[in-house]
């Protein structure tokens, strides 16, 4: 977003998969990112094709390192060399919520969450080759009030699709067998680490009891109870017909051991990503199985007829967009 509204070119850094990388400063941040890192391009797995119309862009690489970058796009950042001038304008942000930015300049406006405001014009403006960001890590930190940027803000949403042909399929495969596209409630219920594992059994009764109220007020019917099956249907798609619960849920879920943890509160019309293992063989046989199990486990809850998902949860927050946008 940010690329399009300085009318820039956008370096897209590489995807650090299976790796977690918590909030540091500029300089320190850095000094963490190695190139011994697993990493991959995200053009392999989402389609930017419909959005290069509007903003150029180019892979930085499978590396972050910035002399890497400099030496790559003939960058110089020392003034003292460079009649006292610098190619790389560096807006570092030093704080988790350091800096928000704004598409329309009000000095009137108060900040809330974060310390300081940039306006867009003022990059804009800037005579560098290269902006050069921080983290931009939060959801609210870019605030758009121009109705053209809000726009091309949901187009992005609204574009954005994944590619990776063995991720679509597997998805493809697993929501069939759930009914198909909009047939099922769609659930993502994190328990897995930090504050969603302290407060897990809150966040489990709290989720199904969303799901039991849903299923009360919607006539929510699953296709899979109308359309005639293949032979090979699933055993456990099976159960599910012959069970009087006819509300199908798909749950998404970092919980290591779902089924004893859930326990009771499942029924024989409630799945998760193991019982499509058959679906999913063809991950067994490239280099990030688990972070390709976790995407699949995303498209095919973002697929439901509705979505439930976990508060203050960034992979909820993504998957009710995928959902909403889809």
């Amino acid at each position: 977003m940010l690329a399009y509204l300085t009318n820039r070119t956008l370096i897209i850094p590489p995807i650090i998969v299976n790796k977690k990388i918590c909030f540091s400063g500029f300089d320190k941040l850095y000094n963490k990112l190695n190139s011994s890192f697993p990493m991959m391009n995200w053009d392999d797995l989402l389609d930017f094709t419909p959005l290069k119309d509007h903003v150029p862009m180019i892979n930085r690489g499978l590396n972050f390192n910035l002399d890497s970058l400099k030496k790559s796009l003939g960058l110089n950042d020392d003034v003292s060399g460079n009649n006292g001038k610098s190619d790389i304008y560096f807006i570092r942000g030093g704080r988790r919520y350091g800096i928000e930015f704004f598409d329309v300049i009000d000095n009137n406006k108060q900040l809330k969450e974060y310390q300081k405001k940039v306006f867009i014009d003022d990059i804009k403006n800037r005579n560098e080759t290269l902006i050069h960001f921080g983290s931009l890590h939060g959801s609210k930190r870019i605030i758009l009030k121009k109705p053209e940027n809000r726009n091309f803000l949901r187009k992005i949403k609204e574009d954005l699709k994944f590619n990776h042909p063995i991720l679509v399929d597997c998805a493809k495969k697993i929501t069939n067998d759930l009914g198909g596209t909009r047939s099922f409630i769609g659930v993502h219920l994190r328990t897995g680490d930090g504050i969603f594992k302290s407060e897990r059994y809150r966040n489990i009764r709290t989720i199904f009891d969303k799901i039991s109220n849903y299923s009360k007020n919607h006539n929510f019917t699953n296709n899979l109870l109308r359309k005639s099956l293949p032979n090979n249907v699933p055993k456990n798609i099976l159960k599910c017909l012959e069970s009087p619960a006819s509300l199908v849920t798909y749950i998404a879920t970092d919980e290591k051991t779902p089924k004893k943890v859930f326990g009771s509160k499942l029924n024989p019309c409630t799945f998760i990503l193991s019982d499509f293992n058959t679906h999913l063989e063809p991950l067994n046989h490239l280099k990030f199985k688990s972070f390709f199990r976790s995407l699949v486990d995303l498209m095919v809850v973002s697929n439901g007829g509705a979505f439930i998902g976990t508060r203050r949860s960034t992979f909820s927050k993504v998957a009710q967009e995928f959902y909403e946008f889809q």
